[in-house]
């Protein structure tokens, strides 16, 4: 289950990365848009899933705070956007 954590952790950082060179890359403003919500949908999902999922496993305790942010982060990205 760490294994899925760490791939998780990894593929949601790589998420971000592409999509911040997507940003600076893009000529028009509405595909700079479009990449920087993909990486606050796509990229913080998988980053705070699977850092809820590592802080659980290694301190044996639900951890919340990461989904929260995940929360938040689905409920104004919109509005940000």
């Amino acid at each position: 289950m760490m294994i899925v954590a760490e791939v998780m952790i990894l593929l949601g950082a790589l998420v971000l990365l592409i999509s911040s060179y997507g940003t600076f890359k893009f000529q028009d403003v509405y595909n700079r848009l479009h990449a920087a919500s993909i990486s606050t949908s796509g990229g913080a999902l998988l980053l705070g899933g699977g850092l809820s999922i590592l802080g659980s496993l290694v301190h044996g305790k639900l951890f919340l705070k990461p989904l929260l942010i995940i929360l938040i982060i689905f409920l104004t990205s919109p509005v940000s956007s």
